[in-house]
C-alpha cells in the first residue's frame, strides 16, 4: 500500500508565498541583490522541472529551499573553481609583490579582509608546497 502524501506543490502562487523568504535567505548567505534574485528564479526553475518527483514528505518551502541550497553550492563551486584559482594569485601579487594595502585590495576585488588573508595563506602554502617538491627535492 502507498503512502498518502502528507503535502502538495503549488507552483501558481510560489512567486507570491515563498519568493520573498527565499530571496531574504539567499541574500544573508550571497551578499548581492541581483544574484540572490537570480538563484532564487533558477530555484524556481528547477523545481518546476522536478515537480514529478516530489513526493510531498516534506513540507513545499522546505522542498524548495533543499533544492536553493544546491543551487547555491553549484554557484560557489562555480566561482571558486574559475574565478578562484584566478582571484588567488591576483590578491597574492598584489598584496605580496605590488605591495598594494588590504583595503584597496578588498575594494578593487570585492572582497573582506578575512577572505583575503585566507587566499594569501592558501597561496603561500601552495607556494612553499611546490617549490618544496619541485626545487628543492631531494
Amino acid at each position: 500500500m502507498s503512502e498518502k502524501p502528507l503535502h502538495t506543490l503549488d507552483p501558481n502562487n510560489w512567486a507570491q508565498t515563498h519568493a520573498d523568504y527565499l530571496f531574504n535567505y539567499t541574500i544573508t548567505r550571497v551578499n548581492n541583490e541581483d544574484l540572490a534574485k537570480d538563484i532564487v528564479q533558477e530555484t524556481f526553475f528547477s523545481a518546476l522541472k522536478a515537480q514529478e518527483n516530489y513526493r510531498g514528505q516534506a513540507a513545499e518551502r522546505t522542498w524548495l529551499i533543499s533544492i536553493l541550497k544546491r543551487k547555491m553550492i553549484d554557484y560557489y563551486r562555480k566561482i571558486n573553481s574559475k574565478k578562484g584559482k584566478a582571484e588567488v594569485r591576483m590578491v597574492f601579487l598584489l598584496k605580496t609583490v605590488e605591495n598594494y594595502e588590504t583595503e584597496e585590495i578588498c575594494n578593487e576585488l570585492d572582497i573582506t579582509a578575512s577572505n583575503l588573508w585566507v587566499i594569501i595563506h592558501r597561496a603561500r602554502h601552495q607556494l612553499r608546497k611546490c617549490l618544496e617538491e619541485n626545487w628543492f627535492a631531494k
